[in-house]
């Protein structure tokens, strides 16, 4: 262990924290919770105050990371709500709207975009906590980092950017790849300058990679990428990661964050086996999706994050995204808790009364030898709350798969012997889809 530890700690941004003791971490977590709830009863921040009282309970009943249970979780749909109730930002910020320096909102994946906002102490926390997410795949100062996020008012290019340079990383903003002249004006730049981190989810960095051989460019060589984070399920899986990294030629590490929480919150280090979280600057729970209730480590279950030191705040945010922890201590010498991330609750399709996710469809399909290292693209068909086969829409390759109908045969036993469930596979020798930004994996499809 200690070998090991040693050589990876130098990819510790703030190793006095990142090592710290368990019993430490959870006393340091003890004191903050403490202060937190103070805040809330006494500046106060009424929303979340509301929420203590409504189940009776006062600052004397929360004391330790334990007592947090006790206060019912808050999901989006709430905050959206509270904003409509007391326009127009609701009253679960934590600081005075003349402290906020950043108006933003989300992108709508999940319904419809609430407001965010941030101050300058905000701004600093999520430097922090990016700072080290980088940092913990060897990105250091000196690097380039490049990336496609929108802007404007979706803050998602801004706050990345912002947090970048903290970290003395030179932030290159490209925006979305909206045309093809505008994927060629990006891949001449990334030639020109060979950024070394590349921020992208999977069919954009695709769409970037079939581009640039159409091109005449050797994506291997022409771009620099070293590093590619990228907020794919699956990659958290061994095979597909290292599929991923010989098909780009270069080191993939997951990430998972949001825009409320730390921006690049979690990434996983040099040992692929979850993502580390900031827990003194988070508390993550990992709770049941019926009971509220948490989960043992291991089950799968809603992220439920509780933050501190910042002025906008959140108690038992949960953000359905649906994870599960790993509790083994990390060879890399970080003891802070690593979860992995395997979707969200809106991307749920129930197949004969199995909840299935893209991650299931495509570490499953990665399995298959036709596909080669090339990365697997897919969208599911929902029809309604259940269904009984799964309908796949698929890319495939017509030079290396010729009989389609034995493939198709393949590809159902396949589904039937790994996931339990009828799957209904359509062969398509075009792009599925080709996101510009964010993947769109299940689409919504009415069946009369």
């Amino acid at each position: 262990m200690a070998s090991a530890e040693k050589r990876y700690n130098q990819h510790f941004y703030r190793p006095e924290a990142q090592s710290m003791l368990r019993s430490e971490l959870r006393e340091l977590q003890n004191s903050k919770l403490k202060l937190l709830i103070e805040r809330v009863w006494n500046e106060p921040i009424p929303f979340f105050k509301r929420k203590m009282e409504s189940v009776g309970l006062r600052p004397e009943h929360i004391r330790t990371v334990d007592d947090l249970r006790n206060i019912p979780p808050t999901i989006k749909d709430e905050l959206r709500v509270n904003e409509e109730e007391y326009p127009p930002y609701g009253d679960y910020r934590g600081a005075p709207i003349m402290n906020c320096i950043r108006m933003g909102r989300t992108t709508g994946t999940t319904g419809k975009p609430s407001t965010l906002l941030w101050t300058r102490k905000d701004y600093e926390v999520d430097a922090e906590i990016s700072a080290r997410s980088m940092r913990r795949c060897g990105i250091t100062p000196g690097m380039k980092l490049t990336h496609t996020h929108p802007g404007g008012l979706y803050a998602g290019a801004d706050r990345l950017g912002s947090v970048t340079e903290a970290a003395g990383v030179m932030n290159v903003p490209m925006g979305p790849p909206l045309s093809d002249d505008v994927i060629k004006d990006h891949l001449q730049l990334w030639n020109k300058i060979r950024p070394e981190s590349f921020v992208l989810f999977g069919p954009v960095m695709l769409r970037y990679h079939e581009s640039a051989l159409k091109l005449g460019y050797d994506p291997h060589k022409d771009f620099g990428m070293k590093f590619l984070q990228i907020g794919e399920a699956a990659c958290q899986y061994e095979s597909t990661r290292q599929k991923y990294e010989r098909f780009f030629d270069c080191e993939v590490h997951n990430l998972n964050g949001s825009l409320e929480i730390g921006v690049i919150m979690a990434t996983d280090c040099k040992v692929h086996d979850g993502m580390h979280a900031p827990e003194d600057y988070v508390i993550l729970e990992v709770i049941d999706p019926e009971t509220n209730e948490p989960t043992r480590p291991g089950d799968l279950g809603y992220l439920t994050l509780t933050t501190f030191d910042r002025d906008n705040i959140v108690i038992r945010y949960n953000l359905e995204d649906l994870v599960r922890v790993n509790p083994d201590p990390c060879p890399c010498g970080e003891t802070h808790t690593r979860f992995f991330w395997q979707g969200r609750r809106q991307e749920i399709v129930n197949v004969a009364g199995r909840d299935i996710l893209p991650v299931d469809v495509m570490v499953a399909l990665n399995e298959l030898s036709e596909f080669g290292d090339r990365p697997v693209e897919f969208q599911m068909e929902r029809w309604g709350k259940t269904q009984d086969r799964l309908k796949v829409n698929l890319e495939y390759d017509p030079s290396s798969i010729g009989d389609t109908a034995s493939f198709a045969e393949k590809v159902k036993e396949h589904f039937r012997a790994k996931l339990g469930i009828s799957v209904e596979p359509e062969l398509v020798d075009t792009a599925v889809y080709r996101s510009t930004y964010k993947p769109m994996r299940v689409i919504d499809v009415p069946k009369d």
